[in-house]
């Protein structure tokens, strides 16, 4: 059985960038807005210069002993968010959660019934506890969405969905943790890869082709995600 890499090149977002090395999760900025919501992991401080923003610095988390094996940075101009994905096949998010893109609500709650515990954003990993009972191998994140495949082939959808980009049915405006049938195994040929960017989500073939995406997906975006995808690009 193959190992995950130990190392990933960067997921990047409108403002953000995480990568892995040796199994630690590291997080720049690009711009100034890019710990905004604490997504590089750390709290925000007016008191540092931008530039110090932008030097890679490992995110912390409450015990030592997580091994990290991918993650995907999402957000636009105005959010911002980060998925981590450990040895385990638990994810943990820290960054914005105006629209449940962290995934801290529960599963059964729904839209209407998610609280936020008087927090719209976390400056440090959360665990994901809606997921804790699967086994996660891929994340991904858009602007203001989440996107996780389980080993069994099934993808979890959370976060901002009006546009469609969760492949839940009615488009819900928000959405937890939840099962997406159109973009599962059990709908599709068998999901090896997922990508999410902006508001569109698309799910990929072990040989690269894409299955399905739903959302706003510009053309330009599917073409890139193509080649990515084709030439053996993690998941992002």
């Amino acid at each position: 059985m193959n190992r995950p890499p130990t190392s990933t090149p960067p997921s990047c977002s409108q403002n953000h960038c995480v990568t892995i090395k040796h199994r630690i999760a590291y997080a720049f900025a690009t711009n100034k807005r890019g710990n905004r919501f604490g997504q590089l992991g750390r709290p925000k401080s007016s008191s540092k210069p931008d530039d110090a923003l932008k030097t890679p610095k490992q995110i912390q988390f409450q015990t030592n002993d997580v091994q990290l094996i991918a993650a995907a940075a999402g957000g636009s101009k105005d959010s911002g968010h980060t998925l981590l994905l450990d040895l385990e096949g638990q994810v943990h998010a820290c960054g914005c959660d105006r629209w449940q893109q962290l995934g801290l609500g529960s599963s059964e709650a729904g839209a209407v019934g998610y609280t936020w515990q008087g927090r719209l954003w976390h400056y440090t990993p959360q665990l994901v506890s809606a997921l804790a009972s699967k086994h996660v191998i891929a994340v991904a994140a858009g602007d203001d969405h989440s996107v996780v495949l389980l080993k069994s082939g099934e993808v979890y959808t959370f976060g901002r969905g009006e546009h469609g980009q969760l492949g839940q049915a009615g488009k819900p405006f928000v959405m937890p943790p939840t099962k997406s049938t159109e973009l599962s195994s059990n709908n599709v040929q068998q999901v090896a890869s997922i990508r999410a960017e902006g508001n569109c989500t698309g799910i990929f073939s072990a040989n690269g082709g894409l299955l399905k995406n739903v959302g706003r997906c510009p053309k330009d975006l599917l073409t890139k995600w193509r080649i990515l995808t084709s030439s053996g690009q993690a998941s992002g």
